[in-house]
């Protein structure tokens, strides 16, 4: 609101009495006791005095003068006689005009006696008048007795009324005022209430203030407290109810949105465990069918299992089939070979055919010789093989095929051992091909650091690279933030936990409003081969003033590159607004923040949400970001880079020697394949055939030396068929054992055949994802036919034993979602009753949880923050604005009042300055610092500061003025009490102040009324508005000042004229007629008040101060000659 500079300007002698409202004609009829006629105070808009004796009815006419001015609730009648006993004065005494007390006969007490009886008419009427602007007003007011109460109306006219000749020639009151209003100018109301939203502004009078001032100048002697007269008479109380309600209306709205947050938030709470035992009951439900599938795909496992080691056994077994029957079929050629040796000896020992003997003998010597050389070269090659795959050398039939068996075992075994080698090895050139990846992602890292400043990743950097080459931009242009921010040296401590804080941040691009269209177009027609963040940055005004940062505030560790002052600007906004985390080296300081990091990395969002990122070490430089000086990460993925050179270089030995071991194995392989070649013993057996050779060359040599041929013929005979005997035993245990082996033979294949019908319509994938699971457990068993059905039935105890643990669980788990669902239903009955009770009502919960947390929390959220900043931030702003500025308005006025008292002399040497000071009144302090409060930082908004807010404003305001007593909120609203007012009297020559007043307590009688006579004036001013620009046509100019210098000496008594005469003020003053001498210089007329004896008729005589002069002389020179005579 603009001021108007407050100016009293010292009016000349020669412009007094014709500026403003001013009183011309005051008249009486029926009031108090001025009876039976009309009564009249001639004023002439000028300074009169108005005199009599005490009880004469000086204070009937002053309120008169107040009834028609002053509302009855404010109006002090009479209270200027001191008289305690004459304040019982009110309406309904002066219309019917009391005037005496009468004992009453039948108790102790009196009665009133009054002149006048119930329905006479009192009538009241002031006449002002504008010489300026020649503009008139009239103010009348009708008052009577009727069944013991005073009925009234009120008239305001534009013209000029008088009793006499407007309010005469009536029966009735009806039709006086039907009188009244043939008059256009002329209005009548019926309350007060309407006759003074009139009046006032017809006479300039600028609020009620100025009415109820002019009813205390009217007795008003001394100031006995400064705060309270300048409070209550000098200042507007602002009416602040509208805005309190309007701001309890606004919260009340905020607290139905924050309630179904707060709801929404609790069902959450409650919800999100039910969802999280949904998927825990949803994982079991899972887990349980894959161990279902287990025990179902098992037995089809084992099968297949047992099918391959039946297979091998039947081969094991047909083998060795194979060999009994070739050991067979030798036993037979050599019983046969024995049958002719024995018939071959019955026919020489017949013919005696020695000669022929001995040539088949040499015959056969010479076979048996080249058979034997044969079979030792087999027999050789069978021991090296043997001896590299360290198995039993060649001695005889059973060791063979002991040998043999162990030779299956160890090609299982080779088998088995190769497929772990793959498995390893596969599993190393994987690592490897990390490693080596990972050592050429850091060396282009490495490379690319070396070229430039920046910690920023080459791969978000590539994609930056890629946008500003494909629009034509500098680096530069769209810089990360990460680029433009560094942690200070002297915060190096918080370093690595800010790097942490800030990594997404950091990562981001800032891209200008110039260059903005363009690079959202590219973004969404390329693809980006990577994931990109960046911020759209206006420019923003600059800010006469910047709020000091926190110092235990992120921002405040922080260093903004300076080189763009836009991009600064807003990173420095953007950092005070997103993340003044608290930096806290304790737990306890951690707990009592909103926002918080510590030193181990640990980040408290909001007053829920925490983080804690442990993938990776903290203060590991190679992950840092923020800055413009990259040595320290080239130095730290240097060390990184050698670290990861020596783990490959030790992962490719590992895998050379997985590649030595498994050629090694490759080679055994190839041994056992040609060991296990050697399937017929006799093919080795070079003993056996040694063995005839040497009995056949004993024979020879017996025949050959022995004369005596048939005997030795007959005892040859008796060997060979010894031998026959032997051989026919030993065939007919290997037809015992083919017979065996078939048995078992026929078994297999039946045992075969029933494996293959349990695993003949298994999905090959569920068996190979079954052996993948259980692979390592499996070979740690060594499965083969003696413990492959134990292990089958172990392995389904095993699943049987999970798959009831898990049901038990998945019980548990129904029995906690059901309870928890009862909990929900009975927490959140409305949002509950048409949703089922039982188990199988879970998706609709689920359905809701989806729905809160994704619909409703977030639209009410929203909705929240724009109540929030919308109208509670705006409301409180507004409020606490619109108190400030009534604060400021109040110390402009007073400031203009000054200039004004610094032309008034208040001595010779001094001068009055009415001065103001803030209130250190607690509760003013503390209701002002809370509005500040509920405020906060207007331009954070996020979610937790609108949280804080809200409870700011609820503890700070809404339960304050909604709890305490009516005192407290017109007390610190009321903003005339946020002031404590002083006078001081200063030195005109230097300015200092002599002396400081609160109140007249300190002071002498005069004193004080000269300080009161001082403040009134100063007060009159401010009301009647005589400090604005063409006041003089518009202000009302009239004061009534009763009993005015009854402690006044003759001196501060002239100072007081004086001061009222400068101010351009028409003065009606009520003073005994022995102060008339005081105010002689300044009046126009006086107005002298008598009463009969019985003070039952009071009246008025009239006369110029000229009239009053000669009038004085002609009686002054009586009373002279009268002594002379003498």
């Amino acid at each position: 609101m603009q001021q108007t500079p407050l100016q009293l300007k010292l009016t000349p002698d020669s412009e007094h009495n014709s500026s403003g409202y001013r009183l011309q004609r005051y008249e009486v009829l029926n009031w108090g006791t001025f009876d039976n006629r009309p009564w009249a105070l001639n004023l002439q808009s000028k300074t009169s005095l108005l005199t009599g004796a005490n009880g004469s009815g000086k204070s009937t006419l002053v309120d008169g003068l107040l009834t028609l001015l002053v509302p009855n609730r404010g109006r002090n009648y009479n209270l200027a006689s001191g008289d305690t006993g004459k304040r019982e004065r009110n309406e309904k005494s002066y219309v019917l005009g009391a005037y005496d007390r009468t004992s009453l006969e039948e108790s102790y007490g009196s009665k009133s006696k009054f002149l006048r009886e119930e329905g006479i008419p009192t009538i009241l009427l002031a006449y002002f008048c504008n010489t300026d602007n020649q503009q008139q007003v009239t103010l009348a007011q009708v008052l009577w007795v009727k069944d013991g109460s005073v009925k009234k109306f009120f008239v305001v006219s534009k013209d000029e009324l008088s009793i006499e000749k407007d309010f005469n020639n009536y029966q009735n009151v009806s039709e006086l005022k039907k009188k009244l209003k043939k008059n256009k100018a002329t209005t009548t109301f019926e309350n007060f209430n309407k006759y003074s939203a009139s009046f006032p502004r017809l006479l300039g009078l600028q609020s009620d203030k100025a009415l109820d001032l002019f009813n205390q100048t009217v007795s008003i002697k001394e100031i006995r407290s400064l705060n309270e007269f300048v409070r209550k008479h000098m200042l507007e109380k602002t009416d602040v109810q509208a805005k309190i309600e309007e701001l309890q209306k606004s919260y009340e709205d905020l607290t139905v949105c924050h309630n179904v947050i707060e709801q929404s938030r609790q069902q959450l709470e409650t919800l999100i465990p039910l969802t999280e035992e949904d998927e825990k009951y949803n994982r079991l439900t899972q887990e349980i069918v894959n161990l279902q599938q287990n025990i179902t795909v098992a037995p089809a496992y084992f099968a297949k299992e047992k099918f391959g080691l039946l297979t091998a056994e039947i081969t094991k077994i047909e083998q060795q089939l194979a060999q009994r029957k070739l050991d067979q079929d030798n036993s037979e050629q050599q019983l046969d070979s024995l049958r002719q040796q024995e018939q071959d000896l019955k026919i020489a020992i017949s013919q005696d055919s020695v000669g022929r003997r001995l040539e088949e003998l040499k015959r056969e010597i010479k076979q048996d010789t080249q058979e034997i050389s044969h079979k030792k070269h087999q027999a050789t090659e069978y021991d090296r093989l043997a001896e590299l795959l360290q198995l039993p050398l060649y001695r005889d039939k059973e060791i063979f095929f002991t040998a043999r068996e162990q030779g299956e075992n160890l090609k299982q075994n080779i088998i088995a051992a190769l497929r772990d080698l793959e498995i390893e090895r596969d599993e190393l050139v994987g690592q490897r091909k990390e490693l080596e990846s990972q050592c050429q992602e850091l060396q282009s890292e490495l490379d690319s650091l070396r070229q430039r400043k920046s910690q920023i990743p080459q791969r978000n950097l590539d994609i930056r690279d890629r946008i500003a080459d494909a629009l034509n931009l500098e680096q530069s242009d769209l810089p990360f933030v990460g680029e433009l921010l560094k942690v200070r040296d002297d915060a190096a401590e918080w370093e690595a936990a800010i790097e942490r804080l800030l990594k997404g941040f950091g990562l981001c691009i800032l891209v200008s409003e110039q260059y903005y269209s363009k690079v959202n177009s590219y973004v969404n027609s390329n693809n980006l081969k990577g994931r990109l963040v960046y911020y759209r940055v206006a420019p923003s005004p600059t800010q006469a003033t910047q709020r000091a940062l926190a110092p235990d505030k992120v921002p405040s560790k922080l260093e903004i590159k300076p080189d763009n002052r836009i991009f600064a600007q807003w990173l420095q906004h953007k950092l005070v607004q997103s993340y003044s985390y608290t930096c806290c080296d304790t737990v306890e300081l951690f707990l009592q923040q909103t926002r918080a990091i510590t030193s181990m990395g640990l980040i408290k969002h909001s007053g829920e949400r925490h983080e804690k990122d442990d993938s990776s070490r903290i203060g590991d430089r190679r992950n840092y970001i923020l800055g413009w000086d990259n040595a320290e990460k080239i130095a730290a993925i240097e060390t990184e880079l050698s670290s990861l050179n020596q783990d490959l270089q030790e992962l490719i030995q590992q895998v050379k020697e997985l590649e030595l071991k498994r050629s090694q194995r490759q080679r055994q392989q190839s041994w056992l394949q040609d060991f296990m070649n050697f399937t017929d013993f006799n093919s080795i057996d070079w003993r056996l055939v040694e063995q005839g050779k040497q009995r056949r060359e004993r024979e020879l040599a017996e025949l050959t030396a022995s004369s005596n041929h048939l005997q030795q013929l007959e005892t040859q005979l008796k060997e060979v068929q010894q031998q026959i005997i032997t051989a026919n035993s030993l065939r007919d245990n290997l037809i015992r054992q083919i017979q065996t082996l078939e048995d078992n033979r026929r078994k297999a294949e039946a045992a075969k055949s029933k494996c293959q019908e349990k695993f003949r319509h298994s999905i090959e994938s569920q068996l190979e994802n079954f052996a993948k699971k259980h692979l390592r457990k499996l070979q740690h068993n060594n499965l083969n036919l003696e413990n492959i059905d134990e292990i089958e039935d172990q392995v389904n105890n095993k699943f049987g034993e999970q798959i009831q643990k898990k049901i038990n669980q998945q019980n548990s788990c129904r029995n906690s979602i059901e309870k928890q669902i009862y909990n929900f239903r009975r927490n959140f009955t409305q949002v509950t009753i048409d949703m089922g009770s039982d188990f199988e009502s879970l998706p609709e919960y689920i359905k809701l949880t989806h729905k809160i947390e994704q619909d409703d929390l977030p639209r009410h959220q929203k909705r929240f923050k724009k109540l929030m900043t919308e109208k509670i931030v705006d409301s409180i702003i507004m409020f606490k604005t619109s108190l400030e500025q009534t604060e400021e308005e109040i110390k402009q006025d007073i400031d203009n009042l000054n200039n004004s008292l610094r032309t008034i002399d208040y001595t010779t040497s001094t001068y009055i300055e009415l001065q103001y000071h803030k209130n250190r009144d607690r509760e003013i302090t503390d209701f002002r610092h809370n509005l500040k409060t509920c405020l906060g930082d207007v331009a954070r908004q996020t979610a937790e500061d609108n949280e804080q807010r809200f409870k700011n404003i609820q503890k700070f305001l809404i339960e304050p003025l909604k709890n305490n007593e009516v005192r407290w909120q017109n007390k610190v609203t009321d903003v005339r009490n946020w002031l404590d007012f002083s006078v001081s009297e200063r030195d005109r020559s230097d300015n200092q102040e002599q002396r400081t007043h609160t109140d007249s307590a300190a002071l002498s009688g005069g004193q004080k009324n000269k300080l009161a006579c001082t403040i009134l004036a100063s007060a009159i001013a401010y009301q009647f508005g005589l400090h604005r620009a063409n006041s003089s046509g518009k202000s009302f100019r009239f004061v009534v000042i009763d009993e005015a210098f009854s402690k006044l000496d003759d001196k501060n008594a002239r100072y007081a004229m004086e001061l009222f005469k400068n101010l351009d003020l028409q003065l009606l003053m009520i003073t005994p007629q022995d102060k008339i001498n005081i105010t002689e210089p300044y009046i126009s007329s006086l107005h002298v008040v008598s009463n009969t004896e019985a003070r039952d008729y009071s009246s008025v005589v009239s006369m110029t101060i000229e009239e009053f002069q000669h009038n004085r002389q002609i009686e002054l020179a009586k009373n002279r000659d009268y002594s002379q005579s003498n």
